[in-house]
């Protein structure tokens, strides 16, 4: 359980700093405009929510695949 707190703690604090630093990195290292970074910047939010929603149905298709609830969870 505490692992899994852990992970929730970490996958949020990615994706924060990830949406909060991405924009100014943009503009600061590639000059872009702030309605430029917008839509790239979205993507993050996008393959978060893709993942989150796909990583379930991946596990159990890994599992019903190989058999091994150790190559599922790695």
């Amino acid at each position: 359980l505490w692992g899994l707190a852990a992970m929730a703690l970490f996958k949020a604090a990615g994706y924060n700093l990830l949406v909060t630093f991405l924009p100014a990195m943009l503009q600061y290292a590639y000059q872009l405009t702030p309605e430029q970074t917008g839509p790239l910047t979205s993507w993050a939010l996008v393959t978060f929510i893709g993942g989150s929603l796909l990583s379930g149905v991946l596990i159990d298709f890994v599992l019903r695949r190989t058999g091994s609830r150790f190559w599922s969870r790695s």
